[in-house]
């Protein structure tokens, strides 16, 4: 079972996401946030095999909360998904380890599969 967790500011992103996420026999969404500084507190709390994560976020973007996460030692493979298609952001979401990079509007079947080959890392 993949433990995922879902960070995006936009609730009817994370709500539609979550349930289809939640659908597949393989998947278990442990939680969701509408920011990082939520993103980050669910990760200590329920260490997430999988964190899907807007790069735009208030309070704590994707790029903040990803550090921070690697500073407390936690490893939980980081998918990004995001509006903007600018190789600036990126470049800077890879240099921190980020598996995947996947523009907004995402296909549900080719964000199923990013979480999928993500379990091959957890694993």
């Amino acid at each position: 079972m993949i433990k995922v967790l879902l960070a995006d500011d936009q609730e009817l992103i994370r709500q539609s996401l979550s349930f289809v996420m939640s659908k597949q026999e393989d998947i278990e969404m442990v939680g969701t946030a509408a920011n990082g500084c939520e993103a980050l507190e669910l990760v200590e709390e329920k260490q997430p095999d999988v964190v899907l994560l807007d790069i735009r976020m208030p309070e704590m973007d994707g790029i903040e909360m990803i550090a921070a996460v690697q500073e407390k030692g936690q490893n939980p493979v980081v998918i990004v998904l995001s509006a903007y298609s600018d190789f600036a952001y990126a470049q800077r979401a890879m240099k921190l380890g980020v598996r995947e990079y996947l523009v907004k509007p995402v296909v549900v079947d080719e964000l199923i599969g990013a979480v999928r080959r993500a379990q091959e890392i957890v694993q």
